[in-house]
Order: structure tokens, then sequence, then C-alpha cells
């Protein structure tokens, strides 16, 4: 799933945002304006808690359970997903970790794209991460 497929951006709020994750869909957000601050408000509407992305893969089998599709967010919090099994496509594009990610021993099954994304405060951990397909 590509962020430039005709996906409409998704309503600031955090329900919705959260459903559509759990769902599979993409999350797709205007880019951040390059001219000027970005406002709180817009911000917040950008932001993607870690503890959602987390609770994709929270059974015990630590596996995902369909595609994630992130484009232009703010990823809030640390990221845990040391042991996780990704079974589908995973992309998170253009966007900002705020904090820690950890991906170490992970299994990426299906496509694994993190392309512009940036990790702000550490860099981000995939020792010994497994890539099975590009």
């Amino acid at each position: 799933m590509k962020p430039s497929q005709g996906r409409n951006p998704v309503p600031g709020d955090d329900i919705e945002k959260q459903r559509r994750l759990n769902e599979g869909k993409a999350l797709v957000f205007p880019a951040r304006e390059i001219v000027g601050v970005e406002s709180g408000e817009a911000k917040q509407a950008r932001t993607v808690q870690a503890k959602w992305l987390q609770d994709l893969v929270a059974d015990p089998a630590r596996t995902t359970r369909g595609p994630i599709c992130i484009h232009n967010a703010i990823i809030e919090g640390s990221v845990s997903l040391a042991y996780a099994i990704f079974e589908h496509d995973i992309s998170i594009t253009n966007s900002e970790f705020t904090d820690a990610a950890d991906f170490s021993f992970a299994t990426f099954k299906r496509k694994c794209n993190f392309t512009d994304s940036t990790f702000l405060k550490k860099p981000a951990k995939f020792s010994a991460a497994h890539i099975l397909c590009d």
C-alpha cells in the first residue's frame, strides 16, 4: 500500500486514527509546512501514539494482523517492537519518531519501508532483524 494511491488524509481525531490502524488502513497526513513553526494543533493532527503500534502486535504471538501504512506522521513515544513478526507490509515513511524505536529480532515477512523517516532521539535498533521479502 503506497500513500500516493489517492488516500485522503485522515482526521485528527485519535480514536479515528487508532481505528484505521487496527483495520490495516493507511494513515496519510498532510506534509508538514516547511515555512514557520508547526502549530500544536497541526502536530496533534499528525501524531500517532507508539502504544498504538505496539498494540498491533500485543497478542502472545507478537504477530501483526494487517498492513501498517503511515505517512507524514509524528510517532510519539518509545516504540518497542522487538521480536515482533510482521506478516504484512509495514511502511512508515516521511515520519518522525520522537523516542527510541526498537525492532531488534523482528521478522519482516513482507515489504518493510522507512523511507525519509527520522529517529530524533536515538538511532533505530534493527539488531538481528530478519527481512524476508523486499
